[in-house]
């Protein structure tokens, strides 16, 4: 997008902007309808009498969801490694535009090349997560892929610097095997999750998980969208100056586009630490849930 809102096509970047959005309109409203008409669960889901007297209800599921610790868990990796992504490595932007390339143009358009093979890389890890999930603890993965970011967002010092802007494809053969985690194992982990609520309650509340999910991560977004802006007036970024920050500065945003967001990323190591829903359990708990399904479907079968 800053490749496109750069262009000399456009009176200045808020311009090209404006397209963007109205192309992220014209391409996504007909997409999302089309979804939401088109797409249909894959088996009907047939809801007891009994399970309908018992459910406790959407605000009592609510609440005793936030009860969850592996729930709460899983919900603070998906929000704290995305706000510190998204709070810190923005500085990166601005340093490949105002330093290291020095000029809009350049600078977007390298960000956008070392950004592409990053996601690249990610969907090229994709198989190695599956089988290292198969292989190992998903938590365990997960810790392995933290360290990876972390380190992978640290080299951001030392590769991301002026007149050699090639050394910045180093820091994406880390950093992407979090970036693919984020997404893959982090959701095998909250279907774990889920099997392990419904051991508990008796109720199987997929929907429920993701709506709550869903909702705090949008909710923290509306604030974190201002928190680059924050971290940036805190590096000391004059717009005044533009190409000619002082050295200072330029050293402000570069510990603070590696170093911090890196050591806050290796903190997540905590979350996971003893996570206790371990391969062995979960087996266990899917093997139990099979057995109260069956005793279940028999009973319901009798009454009939």
């Amino acid at each position: 997008m800053p490749v496109f809102c750069y262009m000399l096509y456009f009176h200045n970047a808020l311009d090209g902007l404006f397209y963007v959005a109205l192309l992220a309109c014209v391409v996504g409203i007909p997409s999302t309808i089309l979804m939401v008409i088109f797409i249909k669960e894959r088996m009907a889901v047939a809801i007891s009498k009994r399970q309908l007297e018992d459910h406790p209800g959407i605000i009592m599921s609510f609440v005793s969801l936030c009860k969850n610790p592996n729930f709460l868990r899983i919900i603070f990796l998906y929000n704290f490694l995305g706000i510190v992504q998204g709070m810190f490595l923005a500085l990166g932007t601005y340093l490949n535009i105002y330093w290291v390339m020095g000029s809009a143009g350049a600078g977007a358009r390298i960000g956008a090349y070392v950004g592409t093979f990053c996601w690249v890389l990610g969907l090229i890890n994709l198989p190695v997560l599956k089988w290292a999930c198969g292989k190992f603890q998903k938590h365990v993965v997960m810790s392995w892929a933290i360290m990876l970011m972390a380190f992978g967002t640290i080299l951001n010092f030392f590769c991301m610097v002026k007149g050699h802007p090639e050394y910045q494809f180093i820091t994406p053969i880390f950093f992407s095997v979090g970036i693919a985690s984020y997404y893959m194992v982090l959701s095998t982990m909250m279907a774990d999750v889920t099997d392990h609520d419904e051991l508990l309650t008796g109720f199987r509340r997929e929907g429920m998980f993701g709506a709550v999910n869903a909702f705090i991560i949008k909710a923290i977004a509306t604030v974190s969208a201002v928190l680059p802006g924050v971290v940036l007036v805190m590096a000391g970024f004059d717009p005044v100056l533009e190409y000619n920050q002082s050295a200072s500065t330029i050293m402000n945003m570069r510990i603070m586009n590696s170093f911090v967001p890196g050591f806050l990323t290796l903190c997540c190591l905590a979350v996971v630490y003893k996570y206790p829903l371990t391969r062995e359990r979960v087996m266990e708990i899917k093997e139990a849930l099979r057995k109260r399904r069956a005793d279940r479907a028999a009973l319901e079968e009798a009454a009939e």
